[in-house]
């Protein structure tokens, strides 16, 4: 379940979809609702806004910054860390990791497979995990694919205008699989898809969401997925 941490209490990884604000180029699209800014004005649920997708690109760099070092801190040595980011913003959150003390690793995709076409040009299929390291990388561990292929959440299973497929994020977590008892923080929780691909796997996992309606949603939706 979504709780603080402890005073003193350390993670071996921060798994996290913070939000990127780069759903318009300029600021009355920036501004607007991300259920309108994430969502066709012909869906038939309107999912509740998410905080913190109205900053931009410096605000956005200090403040990733600013998080970040936090979450350092928070962070065994040696520890991963993976940000979920779209094209528009990965040189910032690359920027951003380092600047926070980080080791900048690389970067992996995620094909979304069932994104809309564009008319015209390239269609906007991948988003990024970037990924780095507290000091040197572990060394040891599972070898993951650079590259994901997995559909995007539809349907009544899609309950946040960001949501993550289960099965790509449990494919991440298992960047922790080689340690004993691994610990997972998702300080951007959302709708708990971190908490639960987590428990799936046998890991430990603390979620932190400053919206409490999405929060609410994220304790509902754990309880009815999770004996």
């Amino acid at each position: 379940m979504p709780k603080l941490c402890r005073r003193g209490e350390k993670f071996h990884a921060i798994i996290t979809d913070p939000p990127y604000s780069s759903g318009g180029l300029h600021m009355a699209t920036r501004s607007a609702s991300t259920s309108s800014k994430y969502q066709s004005s012909d869906a038939k649920k309107k999912h509740p806004d998410f905080l913190g997708d109205n900053r931009d690109q410096r605000s956005y760099l200090a403040w990733s910054m600013m998080w970040l070092s936090y979450c350092h801190e928070l962070l065994v040595d040696r520890g991963i860390v993976c940000l979920f980011s779209d094209w528009r913003q990965l040189p910032t959150v690359s920027d951003a990791l380092q600047g926070a003390g980080f080791i900048w690793q690389g970067v992996a995709s995620w094909d979304k497979v069932n994104a809309r076409p564009k008319l015209g040009g390239f269609r906007q299929q991948c988003e990024f995990i970037v990924w780095g390291s507290k000091g040197k990388a572990p060394g040891i561990g599972v070898s993951l694919p650079g590259s994901f292929r997995v559909s995007l959440v539809s349907g009544a299973k899609r309950v946040h205008a960001a949501q993550k497929p289960v099965e790509l994020i449990s494919e991440v977590c298992r960047c922790t699989m080689h340690h004993d008892a691994p610990k997972i923080l998702d300080p951007f929780a959302g709708s708990g898809t971190t908490l639960l691909a987590a428990r799936g796997l046998g890991i430990q996992a603390v979620g932190v969401e400053q919206s409490s309606e999405i929060a609410a949603l994220a304790v509902n939706r754990i309880k009815t997925e999770i004996p």
